[in-house]
């Protein structure tokens, strides 16, 4: 990122106040407690911090009574953003987030959300809420991220949705075309559907065994409807792989060998207007569990790719968002408040 200066800290602060429609000025005092205050790991805690002035039960009320205007505030995330330097891309990454409520049976809403670190042959999931960040990722990877948006996955809905409607608002404010990178889930036909339209680039996560196809075969002048698709392409089968239209071979930040090979030209059934490279990492010095595989499969979809070489450092700054959940949760408290209705937290 370059050094272009950003929103005075002042104006950026009462733009914010700005956003707070009610209960505003005890708002106010909890982001600036939350600020401040290191020591504090519960909510009786942090109404000791300097920068509350108020009585501790003011920060249940402020987070019960006040109102944000989410637009305006989602605006001035925006406007307030790093600017990326010369040749550098402005990345953005979505997620989801849980957030664990396993004892609030009067909750609104709560759904099945995935739970780590639980007993071995345990169900990873727990009952609480799920939210959707979408956030523009620093490099180096770091919990600095610059948040854009952040909303419940209700019931109703699913992380391909909610996210989708989210950069389908935002990604329109953005100065500059963004790129964007998405975990596994994302790597899907739904996601694609949903988002192929955006103007936006992505360099999605995969699984190994998605069936994408070659352009379709020229009529050949018989009767009957022409194919609409050519050969098959699956990652796990490679029979079906074919001469790679690219491949680059080198190290990676470890000194360990490292291949990215790309196909390009291919599509989905549901979306076949959508052109998708197929891209394979494989890392000789990996570890080969989930966390560290040997071999990755990644899709791009958009304008023109990067350099191949390129791939798996750029895709290794989506872990900010890890980092920036984590910050949230341990620092700012996240977690801390129970509130009784998914609206008000």
């Amino acid at each position: 990122m370059d050094s272009t200066p950003l929103i005075p800290l002042d104006a950026f602060r009462q733009g914010a106040y700005a956003c707070f429609t009610r209960a505003a000025a005890a708002l106010f005092e909890v982001v600036d407690a939350l600020l401040t205050e290191e020591r504090a790991r519960s909510f009786v805690e942090l109404s000791q911090a300097p920068g509350f002035q108020r009585q501790w039960p003011s920060l249940y009320a402020a987070l019960r009574d006040g109102q944000i205007d989410r637009d305006a505030l989602r605006r001035l995330m925006v406007g307030r953003l790093p600017r990326p330097a010369p040749g550098d891309r402005l990345v953005l990454g979505v997620d989801t987030s849980p957030i664990h409520r396993p004892e609030a049976h009067t909750a609104a809403d709560r759904t099945l959300v995935y739970s780590p670190n639980l007993p071995a042959g345990s169900i990873p999931v727990r009952p609480g809420w799920s939210f959707s960040t979408v956030a523009v990722l620093p490099d180096p990877p770091s919990s600095w991220t610059s948040l854009l948006d952040n909303a419940r996955v209700p019931s109703t809905g699913t992380a391909t949705t909610v996210g989708a409607a989210q950069l389908a608002t935002r990604v329109p404010l953005v100065p500059v075309r963004p790129l964007l990178l998405g975990d596994g889930h994302d790597g899907s036909t739904a996601w694609v559907v949903a988002t192929g339209g955006l103007a936006c680039d992505q360099l999605l996560r995969t699984k190994r065994d998605r069936v994408l196809y070659r352009p379709a075969p020229p009529r050949t002048g018989n009767r009957g409807a022409p194919k609409k698709d050519g050969a098959r392409f699956k990652g796990s089968d490679p029979t079906t792989h074919d001469t790679p239209d690219a491949v680059w071979t080198g190290t990676d930040a470890a000194g360990h060998a490292c291949t990215v090979t790309a196909w390009c030209g291919l599509h989905l059934k549901s979306c076949r207007d959508v052109p998708l490279t197929v891209l394979r990492v494989t890392r000789a010095g990996a570890v080969g569990t989930a966390r560290d595989p040997r071999e990755s499969w990644f899709w791009w979809l958009g304008g023109e790719m990067p350099p191949l070489a390129t791939i798996p450092p750029l895709y290794a700054r989506r872990f900010g968002l890890e980092h920036g959940d984590r910050f949230d949760k341990q620092a700012l408290l996240w977690e801390a408040p129970r509130l009784r209705t998914p609206e008000r937290f």
